[in-house]
């Protein structure tokens, strides 16, 4: 599997976190800066400048490709070589998306750790999510399932801005959000018009198809 670089590694986490609603409050900082500290009245011995927004992300952020899963930590492989990230039932799992998240992790699969860095480079996960991707564009070839008890009830195409064209299934439990109200797909059966122009977060599935967790219909 191809490798990260930390510019590509910085890039995709600035993405990242700028799409995706559920957890765009992360780049705020927790504890401010006194100005005592970043301007010091008396001399002092060097230190290193204050954290760029960038900094700020890596610290907290790891992406890479599962190569060990335990039951109480994963090792990831990224830019910097392997990385362990540890996990526990603390950690929240696709922002509480339980059926989502109840779908576990598989050597292979790429994940992405949010949480606190350890002395030993090793993250401690707040959250953690499996295959998650973001997907901006147009739709077509739309088509419903009637059959009831079945986990995949929709499926379109979607023309991703930059990754070209990608299979859709919406589960029951798919969330859509009209931009007025957000509900199950069980609960209100609505989907994207053919030439619509939307948002979906979801999981990338091992048979390459995306399984949507959250669908933004376009306005």
């Amino acid at each position: 599997m191809t490798k990260f670089s930390r510019r590509d590694f910085l890039k995709f986490t600035s993405a990242f976190l700028a799409f995706i609603p559920a957890i765009r409050n992360l780049l705020a900082l927790e504890t401010p800066i006194e100005d005592s500290k970043l301007y010091p009245t008396e001399l002092q011995d060097p230190t290193p400048p204050p954290l760029t927004d960038e900094d700020l992300i890596a610290e907290k952020y790891e992406s890479g490709f599962a190569k060990i899963i335990t039951s109480d930590h994963i090792i990831i492989e990224n830019y910097k070589g392997q990385v362990i990230l540890h996990i526990s039932n603390k950690t929240d799992v696709w922002d509480g998306i339980k059926w989502v998240g109840d779908l576990g992790a598989d050597v292979g699969d790429e994940i992405v750790g949010w949480g606190i860095r350890n002395p030993d480079n090793s993250l401690t996960c707040e959250k953690l999510y499996v295959n998650i991707v973001n997907y901006i564009g147009e739709v077509s070839e739309i088509s419903t399932n009637s059959r009831r008890n079945d986990n995949i009830v929709a499926k379109f195409v979607q023309n991703d801005r930059f990754r070209g064209r990608q299979s859709i299934s919406i589960a029951p439990h798919t969330m859509i959000d009209d931009g007025q109200s957000r509900k199950l797909y069980k609960e209100r059966p609505v989907l994207p018009k053919n030439s619509d122009i939307i948002q979906v977060i979801g999981r990338v599935m091992k048979d390459g198809t995306t399984l949507a967790a959250v669908v933004y219909l376009s306005q």
